[in-house]
Order: structure tokens, then sequence, then C-alpha cells
């Protein structure tokens, strides 16, 4: 081979390796690009999903805070409308309390209680419904006395019976239909006057048996009587129940 084939020979192959370096550099700065691209599309993504997120985070805190605001929406208009039964049951009222009793008294087979009707330490009359239960033995009505110790505040007092019966220990039920009142001087702590209230009527009174009057002492012209100086209206015990064989129950005024 003579100098000038070789020169040529070599000038070729230097060629050939210059092209190699560049085309070796030219793929090592394509692979770079594409790895920085592949690296900026993952950061966006990843933007992109925290935006995501937060927008979706923040619609459903929106969609509770609608939700809520229709849910006391509706609560509103429930409440605004009388059609609508409520949703919590209604507080019901306390139970009245059980009246007072009446004053009983028992005094050997006897026991005494009067309900009084409207009566204060002022009142127009003296009035009320005595009951009267005979636990001992059989006595006639017509012997039986009932003496009621008052004071009559200067009147002149009228006696009214409204109702008298006797409630039998079998169940039966008797009217009364002869009951009289009388009044008389009397003396003591708290009474002037006895009034004392009679049966007419041809019944027994026996055991177990309750006898029921609706009395009223009252002045003719029906003006005020004070009631709180009363011997009977204070306690059940002074009333006195007796017989022409003596007294059954009760305390007279000394």
């Amino acid at each position: 081979m003579n100098k000038k084939a070789f020169i040529g020979l070599s000038v070729v192959i230097d060629l050939i390796i210059v092209l190699i370096i560049i085309a070796a550099a030219v793929e090592t700065h394509k692979n770079k690009k594409e790895s920085s691209s592949t690296d900026t599309d993952k950061v966006a993504m990843e933007s992109v999903n925290d935006s995501s997120g937060e927008s979706s985070s923040e619609k459903q805190k929106e969609s509770s805070k609608e939700s809520s605001s229709g849910k006391s929406s509706d609560s509103q208009k429930a409440s605004d409308d009388p059609t609508k039964a409520p949703t919590e049951a209604p507080v019901l009222p306390t139970e009245a309390p059980a009246p007072t009793s009446a004053p009983v008294a028992t005094d050997g087979n006897m026991v005494v209680s009067v309900r009084y009707d409207g009566m204060e330490a002022s009142a127009n009359a003296v009035t009320g419904i005595m009951d009267i239960t005979n636990n001992g033995t059989p006595v006639q009505l017509k012997d039986l006395k009932i003496d009621f110790y008052l004071t009559k505040n200067g009147k002149a007092l009228v006696f009214e019976c409204y109702h008298a019966a006797l409630n039998t220990s079998n169940g039966s039920y008797q009217g009364l239909n002869s009951v009289s009142g009388s009044f008389s001087d009397a003396s003591g702590t708290d009474a002037d006057t006895l009034m004392t209230i009679s049966f007419g009527d041809a019944q027994t009174f026996g055991t177990g048996d309750k006898l029921t009057v609706n009395f009223c002492a009252h002045s003719s012209d029906w003006t005020q009587m004070t009631t709180t100086d009363d011997w009977s209206v204070k306690d059940p015990g002074n009333i006195v129940i007796r017989t022409a064989s003596g007294v059954i129950c009760g305390k007279a005024p000394q």
C-alpha cells in the first residue's frame, strides 16, 4: 500500500470514530431530556392530585355544610308547620296532689270526720259534710243525738240539712228525710251555743254502717261569722255523740 492510500484510510477511520462519539453524546442527551420530562410530569401529576384532593375535600365539606343546612332548614320548617307532630314527646304535667284528708277522731267504737266547705277564719256559715262510722253495737237513729258546739257571734242561727244518708255495711244506701237541728245556750271554751242534730227516721245505725250528714248553720241574713272560736270546728273529737243512755263519744267544752 502506497503512502497516499494509507493516509486516506486513516482519515476515514478517524471520521468514523468521531461520528460514533457524536452519536453517543446525542443519545445521552436524549435520555437525560426524557428523564427530566418524566420527573416534571410526575411533579405536575402530584400537584394535580393534591389540587384535586383538596378540591374534593372542600367539596365534601361544602356537601356536609349543605346537608346540615338542609336538615336545619327541614327542622325549622317542621317546627313552623303546626300539622307536623313534634319529634320529641311532650312533657306531661305532673300529677295533681291528693286532696287533704278530713280530720278524723276515733273515740271508743265511733269514728268521726268532717269536711268543711269554704271554711276560712271568717265565713257566712259553718257548713260541711260529717261522716260517722259505727264500729260498736247497733243504735236506733231516733235515739241518736249529735252535739256541735260553736259561737253565734251575737246572731240568731238557722239550721239546714242539705243531705243525709245511711250507708250500711252490706252496701245498701238509705236516704234520711227527717233530720232536724235546734240551738240552745252553752258555756265553756269557744262555745256559747249548742247545735243539736236529731233524726226522726226509724232506721238502725248498725255495726259497720256510716252515717253522713251535710249540715249548715248560718245567721238569718247570712252575714259573716268567726269560725276560729268554734269548739267543735277545731277538732272532730269535740263533736259529742250521745243517746238517752249517755255519751258514746266526743268531748264537750269545759
